[in-house]
């Protein structure tokens, strides 16, 4: 052989040699992105389902806090109502019956007959029947 053909045989071989050499690279990289690939795949079912649980977990919240709402303005409305039930009861009952016993205090005076630990006892309940009618705010 002469060495122009030793040469071209020598290119041609250098030539296979690095061709299988690129492909073995290029299988490697191959099985690579294949790897990566599946691993980006998880990656985004695994993000996927924290963003599901995430937005269920907001809007279970948010029920949680409509309910505290709704609650809190129920117990709001209840109090109200409870409020307007003593002042009625307080200006329609409560006061005309202080009045009364006061009135019966005023219109007859301790009797004479009492003993005096009785009429003591008379005058502390006829303070706190004056002291109540004053607190209940009526006039």
């Amino acid at each position: 052989m002469t060495t122009p053909e030793r040469s071209l045989r020598q290119q041609a071989t250098d030539l296979l040699t690095s061709v299988d050499s690129l492909d073995k690279a290029v299988d490697g990289l191959s099985t690579r992105v294949d790897t990566h690939q599946l691993a980006i795949s998880t990656t985004v079912r695994r993000l996927k389902r924290v963003v599901s649980c995430t937005v269920a977990g907001l809007l279970l919240l948010l029920g949680v806090v409509g309910f505290g709402v709704e609650l809190y303005v129920q117990q709001r409305a209840t109090s109200d109502d409870l409020r307007v039930v003593q002042q009625k009861t307080s200006s329609e009952i409560l006061c005309p019956l202080y009045r009364t016993l006061i009135d019966s205090f005023t219109a007859n005076p301790i009797p004479p007959n009492l003993t005096p630990a009785q009429a003591k006892f008379r005058q502390g309940a006829a303070k706190t029947i004056r002291d109540g009618y004053r607190t209940l705010g009526c006039s």
